[in-house]
């Protein structure tokens, strides 16, 4: 079921039985990040780990976290929803209706929207980071500031889930440039020291079918664990 969808103005529409009615097949359906959460538990770095995250970089920003053994969805599936952290109060207005959210700043979406502002000739985050590698402070300054934003957001979340591992998934080819450097270096200065040498972070650049295998794990874990637990 999804709940609610500012993006595309949806609520309460039943998904998985409109494609399990059109398909005549099993459908589960579930949030992005916590398919891809689910997907490392079963099958990626996370395999022996019971508690972790995993942050998704692209055109939204979205979390998934495991906590003691088990995917945490939370009351109404709505955990995980870092991309709405409030970063900057009273700045600018993001979709879902609140202002000074993470993604607001740190979404693909938003910088490249950003960077046509400012006149930087970048319609890919590649090119905009090639921008900053070559000095254009318009650029450094537009990733350093995104980067940074993500890492109080990300820092906040450790102190709150004090997670062994966070994954970021790179869907849109930041690489290792300044907005990855901002935001580790906003985590490693805003969390408590004891956390700086317990907590792993992890940046991957990810393949196309990143998501799909993500989403494949999520029917997979329904179908042939969830069914057969008593």
């Amino acid at each position: 079921m999804c709940l609610h969808s500012n993006l595309l103005g949806w609520h309460d529409v039943p998904i998985a039985r409109i494609v399990e009615r059109v398909t005549q097949m099993p459908t589960y359906i579930d949030n992005d990040a916590h398919a891809v959460a689910l997907g490392q538990k079963l099958f990626g770095e996370a395999r022996e780990l019971k508690s972790f995250m995993v942050i998704m970089l692209g055109k939204k920003i979205g979390a998934g976290s495991y906590m003691q053994g088990r995917l945490f969805r939370g009351n109404t599936g709505a955990a995980g929803e870092i991309g709405h952290c409030t970063v900057a109060p009273g700045g600018p207005r993001c979709e879902c209706g609140k202002e000074g959210c993470l993604e607001v700043f740190a979404t693909s979406l938003a910088l490249l929207r950003r960077a046509a502002e400012l006149h930087l000739p970048a319609t890919e985050i590649g090119q905009l980071e090639g921008l900053a590698a070559k000095g254009v402070m318009k650029a450094i300054e537009l990733l350093r500031h995104a980067g940074s934003a993500l890492g109080i957001a990300v820092a906040n979340s450790i102190q709150i889930n004090n997670p062994e591992l966070v994954l970021f998934a790179d869907l849109v080819g930041f690489g290792n440039g300044v907005f990855i450097t901002s935001a580790r270096q906003a985590i490693e200065n805003n969390i408590m020291p004891h956390l700086l040498s317990t907590t792993r972070l992890e940046f991957r650049s990810v393949e196309k079918d990143f998501m799909v295998r993500g989403a494949a794990s999520i029917a997979a874990h329904q179908f042939l664990i969830e069914r057969a637990a008593p």
